[in-house]
């Protein structure tokens, strides 16, 4: 008896455990494209947001390329890319980075 009882509270435990919220995962209000890509990528607001928006493109060094400030929905940004690698996409909006990789195959 006393095993089952420790069985039904260890399965109790258990369910009230996978029963906690995931963390709400944040969707993106831009894309990238193409991904992978041969020297330009193409970024485009996709979202609904308005306020303080800006889009920067940083290096595989970690380098900061360009940065474009008053981003908003609709607009494309058309960006040229150096040597081969892992450059970052980022986009703030109302102080919220969202972020996306892009390889570079040239």
């Amino acid at each position: 008896m006393r095993q089952k009882i420790t069985v039904l509270v260890l399965l109790a435990l258990l369910a009230v455990s996978c029963n906690k919220d995931a963390p709400e995962l944040k969707e993106s209000p831009f894309a990238v494209f193409p991904n992978p890509c041969r020297g330009q990528v193409s970024v485009v607001f996709t979202g609904q947001q308005t306020g303080d928006i800006s889009c920067s493109l940083f290096d595989p060094a970690g380098s900061l390329v360009v940065r474009v400030d008053d981003f908003g929905p609709g607009q494309q940004l058309n960006l040229a890319l150096g040597s081969a690698g892992i450059y970052y996409v980022e986009v703030f909006v109302n102080n919220v980075s969202y972020r996306e990789k892009v390889l570079n195959l040239d």
